[in-house]
Formats: structure tokens, sequence, C-alpha cells
């Protein structure tokens, strides 16, 4: 026979509970993965081909009427030769200044088609570098993408970063996050394949 127990609901009212209850409580799951608290979205491209000795060359903007939080990035690549490249990811508190570059929005794709359209944009960089960058605050994360030589077939592990467990979060349209690659040289026939996956609430 079960035993039973006084817990306080929310309201705070007593109320009987059996230990058949709990177990069963004990047993379902915690969290359903495919059951997103918030609208999730995923932007990305492939055979992207940047500026030459690029700075910023993908920038997410903050929303007018929702909060971003940026899950995860994930960068790869692909070049004449095997190669390197070092990459900067950081928040930043203006749009700073395109001068004579040119950014191209991204379809940022809702995971579940009921969602609605991501207020957040995410932009590739393209024509030239920033007249000025935006503004940083600080650095979140920095690593380096290997691109595997085009000729061989040997695939490499992306670069990713992943802010699962606390997101990169945007509050307003000011607040910008950059992915940099600090005017480094493009190995030979260097392009990009890249994926940004990030949320939006009412926080």
């Amino acid at each position: 026979m079960a035993n039973t127990t006084t817990i306080k609901d929310g309201a705070g009212v007593d109320r009987l509970i059996s230990s058949r209850d709990i177990s069963a409580t004990v047993r379902s799951p915690v969290f359903d993965q495919d059951n997103a608290a918030s609208p999730t979205y995923r932007a990305g491209g492939s055979a992207f081909a940047q500026v030459a000795t690029p700075t910023v060359s993908f920038v997410v903007k903050g929303s007018a009427t929702k909060t971003v939080r940026i899950k995860k990035i994930s960068i790869a690549g692909a070049a004449t030769a095997a190669g390197t490249m070092p990459v900067v990811v950081a928040k930043c508190s203006d749009a700073g200044t395109l001068g004579s570059a040119a950014l191209t929005a991204a379809t940022a794709v809702p995971l579940d088609s009921s969602d609605a359209a991501a207020t957040g944009v995410v932009s590739t960089v393209g024509t030239a570098n920033y007249g000025t960058a935006p503004a940083v605050i600080g650095t979140i994360a920095a690593g380096r993408v290997c691109l595997t030589a085009l000729a061989t077939g040997v695939g490499v592990q992306p670069l990713v970063f992943d802010f699962t467990q606390h997101a990169v979060v945007l509050r307003g349209i000011l607040e910008h996050l950059t992915i940099a690659f600090n005017g480094a040289g493009i190995p030979s026939g260097g392009v990009l394949d890249w994926s940004i996956e990030f949320v939006e609430d009412m926080s």
C-alpha cells in the first residue's frame, strides 16, 4: 500500500500525495528535447567567400521586440591546400560603421514551422571590411578553424562554440555578436561552411 505525505501546492494549500504518485513523477521525463520552450532558429550557408584579410565576417543583430539568445556557432571550411584561420567571437555594443562593407542577411529558418519569423538578424559581411567594426564589449570565445584541402576529400571537425549551458544574450538593436578573423590571410581558395543557432523570447 502506498504511503502518503502532505506537501504545499503553488498556492500554499496542503495536498496529500502518495508515494506511488511521487515514483511516477520521478520516472517521467524531466526534459523533452523536441519541445523547446522558445522558438528556435538556424541560419547558415556553404562555400562563403570572405573578403581579403577579413576582420568581421558574420554578425548577429539584436531585436527591437525580442530577446535573442545565441546557442551555438559552427564553422568549417576548405581551401586549395589545408590551412587554418583564427576566429574570435565578441559581444558588441553598437552596429559600427559599414563604410564600403555590405551586409547580406541570411535566412533564419524556424525549426518549428509554426513559430513566427525571427526578429534577430544574422548577416554575412562582403565587398569590404567594416569601416569601423562594432564596438567590442569583450571577447566571448576564440579558436582556430581548420580548412581541409579540397582535392583530398579529407574531412575535418568544424570549430564549434557551444553556448547551450548559458546563451549569449542580445537585448535590443544596439547589441551585436560578431565573428571575426583578425585580418588574417585566407588560405588560397578558402571558403567557409557555417551555421548559427539562436532562440528568441520575451524576457
